[in-house]
């Protein structure tokens, strides 16, 4: 998938070259890395990772006032874990692409060594 960069490029007719796979990557994990950002902190950003705390916060209600007692209740709290491990899960890749973008921005900075 495109990113802003790459179809502004693409729309102004404009190739780039880098010097080598290693900048490649680091330059595309830095543009992946800014959209993640600028889509966080965008209305919609905000307010999915609002909506993901409350719904894990529902979650660990619902954990507490489940008593495993019963197979039922033992596969409802299962799935309520799962439920709770998959929203902290994708919270989790959005954080690690912006990290990872941060990281190749001071990479290329960097001087060469």
């Amino acid at each position: 998938m495109p990113t802003k960069i790459e179809e502004q490029l693409h729309d102004a007719e404009i190739t780039v070259e880098f010097e080598d796979q290693r900048e490649e990557t680091l330059v595309r994990q830095a543009v992946i890395g800014q959209d993640v950002h600028d889509w966080l902190s965008s209305d919609v950003g905000r307010w999915v990772i609002g909506a993901a705390l409350q719904d894990q916060a529902v979650i660990e209600e619902k954990l507490i006032s489940i008593r495993p007692n019963t197979p039922w209740r033992r596969r409802k709290i299962t799935e309520l874990q799962q439920q709770h491990e998959a929203i902290g899960l994708a919270v989790g890749w959005l954080s690690e692409s912006v990290k990872l973008g941060m990281a190749a921005v001071r990479e290329l900075k960097a001087p060469d060594e």
